[in-house]
């Protein structure tokens, strides 16, 4: 069983190692959705990159806008609101563009605004995502007892509160997968040094609320956290924009 479950793994990590280079290189999805409340009518919203190359104008659906530069560009861009004569800036933050941003007119003036309260329910699920799927593969590798739960429950805590701080901080741009990979490879290399010590059986460490050998500890880490990479990456897709 075990040998089946990392021929699985094995054969998920190629398939997302090819696609790496293709997603890191690829355009971006749309850099940045606005949401608009009170747009008056013939209003039109542009995106303009840091350096002045390019401007983009946004596509409109149901109220929502969305933006995406063709070329890659330094530095945050500013967005645009021209109505008849008159024509209104803001700039876009890093949370703008990676959760988007609400535009609303009160009084005829308009508000940018970051989509925060997002934030916390995407980072929730996230971390609910990561704990319910390496949780099953903790089991599929056998561990039983108690203190391997708590353990568990802990490391994931402390190391899923990095990554999601990672998530949310770093800007959206095309170092962004590499990013969360070196930060995947650092969680893996933690992980399996905390269960390594903490929940293995070895020469020194014999106790019965201890389990299984430091070489299933560092299996399990990483088998672990490729599950939740790439499955949880699949479901976060489809559930991130119900959110």
């Amino acid at each position: 069983m075990l040998k089946r479950i990392l021929s699985i793994l094995a054969a998920m990590l190629l398939v997302f190692a090819l696609a790496a280079p293709a997603l890191a290189n690829s355009t971006l999805p749309p850099t940045l959705s606005v949401k608009t409340e009170g747009l008056p009518e013939g209003a039109e919203l542009f995106l303009a990159s840091a350096d002045g190359k390019e401007t983009v104008k946004g596509l409109g659906v149901n109220g929502t806008y969305s933006f995406d530069f063709v070329d890659h560009h330094d530095g945050l861009p500013t967005l645009i609101i021209r109505t008849g004569d008159s024509e209104h800036t803001f700039e876009v933050t890093d949370v703008m563009l990676s959760f988007g941003a609400s535009l609303t007119y009160a009084e005829g003036e308009p508000e940018l605004t970051a989509q925060s309260s997002n934030v916390f329910r995407l980072v929730l699920t996230n971390m609910i995502l990561t704990l319910v799927l390496e949780f099953i593969v903790l089991l599929l590798f056998g561990y039983r007892k108690g203190r391997t739960f708590l353990i568990f429950l802990i490391a994931n805590l402390l190391t899923q509160a990095l990554y999601n701080t990672l998530l949310v901080l770093a800007p959206f741009d095309y170092n962004f997968l590499i990013e969360l990979l070196v930060a995947e490879a650092v969680i893996i290399i933690v992980e399996g040094l905390i269960y390594s010590l903490t929940v293995a059986v070895t020469e020194k460490k014999q106790s019965p609320r201890r389990e299984h050998s430091r070489g299933r500890a560092w299996g399990y880490a990483i088998t672990a956290n490729l599950v939740s990479m790439v499955i949880g990456t699949i479901i976060s897709l489809i559930v991130w924009p119900l959110l």
